[in-house]
């Protein structure tokens, strides 16, 4: 053994020798002159352990401990992570552990109390919260930072600068004002047609920051492209990025940046709506209605809902956009704790008679029910003569769902999953995509099918066929394609992943306008994607949309009214009792610890059950609670307490809540 390791000792050793090896007995620490005690929160996933824990702040540390830093603790044992959550004169314990280090800045006394409320709100655990709100903290990048490197390390374009944008808006111009004054503004904007949004938010911020230094901006949009796009667009207003796609090093110091003050103007993706901006007087977000802004772990928060939160606790203003109006939002403008900002009059009546779904006569020119109707290839014709075509398809791939021929139902397996097609050569064979069984036999007897919705690749390839010799692009999550110029060509998309054209496509086709999908978000989700690619057009194009004319989408987008679809639908649901007019809280576990949780909730005058239901691929099983939105904040803390209370008791078996989820 090298000299000066440790030895064991043994039971035959002398006296000497145990006495050189007796442990030294630990000097205890100075406590802090000023408030000595800490009240922490422990990073430990355990619903009964999730509360305030006292510890001892030594006289050295004083200055750093303070609420809202990052400290190591001892706790049982472990050196483990904590967050100071306040500290006070005195404890009710005697004995207490000193804090062992401090490890920085990590949240302020506003994100600390925004971290709090949404654990409540959400039923969760606060350091659940705390990691998605506080990155990593990275050593290398610390000690690198220099003032120069605190702004964006993408490369930015120059970006045309916003005129006059929001004259197309009924009150646009008074909203602009307001953000420059000292007044609260909630407001909700569905796009105009013909309009940019990124100029729109550029013009919002530029009222916003008011030319003063004190004031603080946060951007918060659906993931990394729009980031840095909108970046470009504000780069005259030094924007500090904030997202996962920096990597640990630059996010970390980008962090730094914005709790040491230095930031005016943040723009990141979901978890920015943490960001601890100095001064925050106005959060915008944008494209409320994307899944990105739903965080897929535990608490399974979403940014628009903590974006409102934020400004509720804090008094900021909050502005949110998108390019046609949610549910949720428009049961706020309903409310009136926001109010509405849509499209003047006159500036929608620039889209009348240039939007059209399918006719009873177009069903009669198209006998076979072709997928491109008649109308949609000739309108393809007319705007390639002129410019770029956009052709947005439902899916990705190539042909992602099918259907009977026989009875025109969806071609579903007996144990639910699809059925799709696998070709080897000129041969082709049907199989279950969840069971590989490939005898599948439709209910009605019919054993052939046909494609539902046929992706971005084949649409393309078809496309190519009957347009030869004229450029044909796809754009898809997989291969994105930012811009296009203003020649001919056609740019087969999938929703979300159009790019934009110069000068506006000369014609804008939707093909599966229509939906089978048994989803609560169903329409919404279409007619958000309707607007989406709409809204790309030139003012002079024409707008097919491959349905029939007399449905809601097409009525909304025709009369470019998507608050008109999003108070219809607030009606059907509120008369139905279901989200978003009612609270949903979802319970997955195994049957037995769903019902037990379920039969501890006492009766609630509007609480509704549904289920317990089996699920199909997995063993456990899923129940669903409504309840009105007054009672909501009531049954989420029932929730929580009995989470707490099984956590304790080691016979219990987790169950997952998830407040509000996006689907039903």
């Amino acid at each position: 053994m090298d000299q000066g390791s440790e030895q064991l000792v043994l039971v035959a050793d002398p006296g000497s020798v145990k006495a050189r090896t007796r442990a030294t007995k630990k000097i205890a620490p100075v406590a802090a002159d000023n408030l000595p005690i800490a009240q922490v929160r422990v990073d430990i996933s355990i619903a009964h352990l999730d509360r305030d824990f006292d510890y001892l702040i030594p006289r050295e540390l004083d200055h750093q401990a303070q609420v809202g830093a990052k400290v190591r603790v001892r706790f049982h044992g472990k050196l483990t992570d904590a967050v100071i959550v306040r500290r006070i004169p005195e404890s009710g314990f005697e004995k207490l552990q000193p804090i062992e280090r401090v490890i920085g800045p990590a949240l302020t006394s506003e994100t600390l109390s925004l971290i709090t409320a949404v654990t409540d709100r959400y039923a969760g655990l606060f350091w659940d919260v705390v990691r998605a709100a506080v990155p990593t903290k990275h050593g290398r990048g610390l000690s690198q930072m220099k003032p120069q490197d605190l702004r964006s390390p993408f490369p930015l374009s120059p970006f045309p600068v916003a005129s006059g944008s929001w004259d197309h808006y009924t009150d646009g111009d008074q909203l602009c004002e307001s953000l420059g004054g000292e007044s609260v503004v909630r407001a909700c904007w569905a796009s105009a047609p013909f309009s940019d949004w990124r100029l729109e938010i550029q013009e919002l911020v530029r009222s916003a920051l008011g030319g003063e230094d004190n004031r603080g901006v946060l951007i918060v949009l659906p993931d990394a492209k729009d980031v840095v796009e909108l970046s470009a667009a504000c780069h005259e207003f030094s924007p500090t990025i904030l997202m996962a796609e920096l990597g640990p090093q630059e996010r970390y110091r980008a962090f730094l940046s914005i709790i040491n003050g230095e930031s005016r103007c943040v723009i990141g993706t979901r978890s920015a709506v943490f960001a601890p901006v100095a001064n925050l007087t106005t959060i915008i977000l944008w494209d409320d209605g994307n899944d990105n802004l739903a965080e897929p772990h535990a608490p399974y928060w979403d940014a628009r809902e903590v974006a409102a939160l934020r400004s509720h606790e804090s008094g900021c203003s909050f502005i949110v956009g998108a390019h046609s109006r949610s549910l949720v939002t428009q049961s706020w403008c309903n409310s009136g704790w926001s109010r509405e900002v849509n499209p003047s009059e006159q500036v929608r009546q620039r889209v009348f008679g240039k939007v059209r779904g399918m006719s009873p006569e177009d069903s009669e020119r198209d006998p076979a029910k072709a997928r491109i109707p008649h109308v949609a290839w000739q309108a393809v014709k007319k705007g390639i003569a002129h410019g770029p075509v956009l052709i947005q398809v439902s899916r990705r791939g190539y042909i992602p769902a099918f259907v009977c021929k026989e009875c025109g139902e969806r071609a579903v397996c007996d144990c639910g999953g699809g059925i799709s097609i696998t070709r080897h050569g000129t041969s082709q064979m049907m199989s279950c995509s969840r069971c590989g069984t490939t005898t599948w036999k439709c209910p009605c007897g019919g054993r052939e099918v046909s494609a539902l919705s046929i992706g971005a690749e084949r649409t393309a390839e078809e496309i190519g066929r009957a347009f030869a010799g004229t450029p044909v692009l796809w754009s898809q999550a997989e291969r994105l394609i930012a811009e296009v110029d203003d020649h001919p060509r056609i740019v087969v998309s999938t929703p979300g992943a159009e790019p934009t054209a110069l000068g506006g496509y000369r014609a804008v086709i939707a093909l599966d306008a229509t939906t089978g999908a048994i989803s609560l978000m169903a329409q919404e989700s279409l007619i958000r994607r309707l607007f989406g690619a709409a809204v790309l057009a030139a003012p002079d194009a024409e707008i097919v949309i491959v349905a029939p004319s007399e449905d809601r989408v097409v009525q909304a987008v025709s009369r470019w009214d998507s608050s008109w679809a999003a108070r219809r639908e607030l009606l059907e649901r509120g008369e139905a009792h279901l989200p978003p007019v009612y609270r949903a809280i979802r319970l997955d576990g195994s049957r037995t610890d769903v019902e037990a949780v379920t039969a501890q909730i006492h009766s609630m005058p509007t609480l509704r059950v549904l289920g317990p239901v089996d699920s199909v691929d997995t063993k456990k099983a899923y129940t669903f609670l409504l309840v009105a939105r007054s009672e909501g904040s009531q049954l989420t803390r029932k929730l929580m307490d009995i989470t707490r209370v099984r956590s304790a008791d080691p016979k219990s078996q987790h169950v997952q809540v998830r407040v509000d989820p996006r689907d039903f």
